[in-house]
């Protein structure tokens, strides 16, 4: 438990040392000013990023900069806004004491110092930076599980990539941001061929490793930061690609399909291979305003089922 005790006077220092060290306040920091204060701060910022100061009693009026500058300057620093500080006055006037209040302190002692009082409003200072510090670990654990939350309704479980929710919610945000600076955008649907004679072969287990290693291949090519892959459900997956033309997109879809024959993934049930094989379906617009996601959706599936007509393992591109 750290304090720190800021006073331009010797004696009132080592009187406050000694009735904190009396009751077991033990790790004590002794300092004669305001800039030894913020010199031993930027100190501990680099040395000791972990270590936090419990509390600070600091003097009013002291050379250079006064303890409510000091404090106003405190509050400003983001690692210290939270610590109490309680203030040491010889200085009863009503006004010096507000202006500390409203520059946040939390509470004040007068000079002499009193042991009792000393210990009371330590007791009290140190008690309420705990709960803080509790609720501060309580909303932290908080914000971590809604974000842990928030993941686990976007990603699918199988194949850690974005799941359906998360393709609608992207599709929708980038055909408006398409629409609003007249740029294209294009859209693949992608299947993997043949899948239910693979899943009734090798089983349900084996159909999801076959779903997590193809996932693995579309993730890896898709490399933009603005591109999505997703699951679209079941064995078909879907890509946007925001600031692409119908090149850029079949480009992709080449090398999907090109990495997944290299990969080899066994398929002894395929009528047309011996590896597991995917079809395309592209659909590349600038979209006016009428283009709604659906409609870029359906282009993209008559493309896929086109693909599946004319023998799978092949590539189709909406015109």
């Amino acid at each position: 438990m750290d304090i720190i005790i800021v006073d331009d006077s010797r004696i009132s220092r080592e009187k406050i040392r000694i009735n904190l060290e009396k009751n077991g306040y033990n790790d004590l920091m002794l300092l004669n000013s305001a800039v030894e204060l913020f010199d031993f701060l930027d100190i501990e910022d680099v040395l000791s990023s972990d270590r936090t100061i419990d509390l600070i009693l600091m003097d009013i009026v002291m050379p250079d900069i006064d303890g409510i500058e000091a404090l106003r300057r405190l509050k400003k620093i983001e690692r210290y806004s939270h610590t109490p500080v309680i203030m040491i006055t010889g200085i009863t006037d009503m006004d010096t004491l507000k202006e500390a209040f409203e520059a946040g302190a939390m509470d004040y002692i007068t000079k002499p110092i009193h042991e009792i009082e000393l210990l009371m409003r330590v007791k009290s200072a140190l008690a309420l930076k705990s709960e803080m510090d509790r609720r501060l670990m309580l909303t932290l654990q908080l914000e971590e599980a809604n974000a842990q939350l928030k993941q686990i309704a976007i990603i699918d479980a199988l194949t850690n990539i974005p799941n359906r929710r998360q393709f609608d919610e992207i599709l929708h945000r980038e055909l408006e941001r398409a629409k609003r600076y007249k740029r294209p955008i294009s859209l693949i649907m992608a299947d993997i061929d043949f899948f239910k004679l693979y899943n009734d072969h090798y089983g349900h287990l084996g159909g999801d490793n076959c779903l997590k290693q193809v996932a693995a291949v579309i993730s890896k090519e898709t490399q933009r930061k603005t591109d999505m892959p997703a699951r679209y459900g079941g064995e078909e997956f879907a890509i946007v690609l925001p600031e692409t033309d119908a090149a850029g997109a079949n480009n992709l879809a080449e090398r999907i399909k090109n990495k997944l024959i290299k990969k080899q993934i066994l398929h002894e049930k395929s009528p047309i291979a011996g590896h597991v094989t995917m079809s395309f379906g592209i659909a590349s617009v600038i979209p006016n305003s009428a283009t709604k996601p659906e409609g870029l959706i359906c282009l993209a599936d008559n493309a896929l089922y086109t693909a599946k007509e004319n023998g799978r393992n092949r590539i189709e591109l909406f015109n």
